[in-house]
């Protein structure tokens, strides 16, 4: 007499345990989901509020500050990104536990601003509260992804002491405060390069972290159109503002074809030590991309005046300059010989740039703008031309 075979166990339609998706040959080529797109909304909020802090503050010391909030931001982001990377199962309790990060995020960036004003024990917290989140995600891992305990311990290890560092720094005076803060980061960044054999066997899809990395450049990007729709809606429209502000929106133009056109996204699969770097060189590059929007918006602004002022020159020439040299550095992480002249020129503009910057006091806004943008434009051009070389040799007869 036969028997009926066993159904399969169904899995719950609200939750399924965290598995390791990258050894999944129908996740090789997988793309960002829903709730990722929708938790990225979340760090427009936390760029604009960084832009503004910078923008308020110019100098050296602001520059620095800049920089100081923008690396923590930016590493929550990929925190969450890479854990989505491997383990991501989307259930209800992955999208709870994502939701209250946003939250938590959303409160980072409210204390952004105040920072450096007297609320620099509200942005620990509330620091503390995100990497709370992300170790809460990846303790659920562990429990669901036996193959993986070794890589996620590093994580549940490095994550928990950085985030035991926010939550104290948050009881003790400054500058001591920030003296942690600098330590709790360089605790996260220090992972990936400390446990590389781990992060060897347990890689990352090498199509959806470039992707989403170019998500948060989008992101960033955005800021610089706003920057000169803003500039444009508080200066009076006239010859030179018009023509500054289509300057700024062009010179935007020519990073974002640079960066998705010629930046090399496949240096992320080309081994650990190629991979840290392109992951690594995104964080100047960003800043830079902020930065340069920043410049953008005050050389609208400006554009009446004789000469930008110092703080607007180095904010646009400089962050441009930073950017190509991240992409330089990117570059440098293949051992591609055919690209050799390509970083050259990229690290001529930069060095255009920073000549432009050092100089703007002879020349008007409208002609600094107009300069910078002649330069990002010219670096781009060529690297269109010669991606199009080898198909036009191909199909000679």
């Amino acid at each position: 007499m036969s028997t009926a075979p066993t159904p399969a166990p169904r899995r719950s339609r609200w939750t399924h345990p965290p598995r390791l998706r990258t050894l999944e040959p129908e996740t090789w080529s997988r793309h960002a989901t829903w709730l990722e797109l929708f938790f990225d909304l979340v760090f427009v909020v936390c760029i604009a509020a960084l832009a503004s802090l910078l923008a308020h503050d110019l100098s050296v010391v602001g520059f620095l500050r800049f920089v100081g909030l923008f690396v923590p931001v930016w590493w929550v982001w990929s925190g969450f990104t890479f854990y989505a990377d491997r383990f991501d199962t989307d259930d209800v309790v992955h999208r709870a536990l994502v939701v209250l990060g946003m939250m938590a995020v959303i409160a980072l960036a409210v204390t952004i601003p105040g920072t450096f004003e007297g609320a620099s024990a509200e942005f620990a917290l509330a620091y503390f509260a995100v990497r709370v989140t992300l170790i809460a995600l990846y303790v659920r891992a562990w429990l669901s992804v036996p193959q993986a305990r070794g890589l996620i311990e590093s994580y549940l290890v490095f994550f928990g002491s950085s985030a035991l560092l926010w939550l104290v720094s948050a009881f003790v005076p400054e500058p001591t405060r920030f003296v942690l803060w600098g330590v709790a980061v360089l605790v996260q960044m220090l992972l990936p390069w400390l446990r590389r054999e781990l992060m060897e066997r347990i890689p990352v899809s090498v199509s959806h972290i470039p992707e989403r990395i170019g998500l948060f450049t989008i992101i960033v990007l955005g800021e610089s159109v706003v920057a000169v729709v803003v500039g444009t809606s508080e200066t009076v429209w006239e010859a030179r503002s018009v023509i500054t502000a289509v300057a700024g929106f062009l010179a935007v133009v020519a990073l974002w074809w640079t960066y998705f056109e010629s930046v090399d996204h496949a240096a992320i699969g080309r081994g650990i030590r190629s991979g840290l770097t392109y992951v690594y060189g995104h964080i100047p590059l960003l800043i830079g991309l902020t930065t340069m929007a920043v410049g953008i918006e005050l050389s609208i602004e400006e554009s009446h005046q004789e000469h930008l002022s110092t703080a607007a020159a180095w904010a646009l020439c400089g962050g441009a300059a930073i950017f190509l040299v991240s992409v330089v550095v990117i570059h440098l992480a293949t051992r591609d010989s055919a690209r050799q002249w390509k970083e050259s020129r990229r690290a001529a503009g930069a060095v255009a740039a920073i000549v432009l910057a050092a100089t703007s006091e002879l020349v008007p806004p409208v002609v600094v703008a107009l300069l910078l943008t002649g330069v990002l434009i010219a670096v781009t051009a060529i690297d269109v031309v010669d991606e199009a070389r080898p198909a036009v040799e191909h199909d000679r007869p």
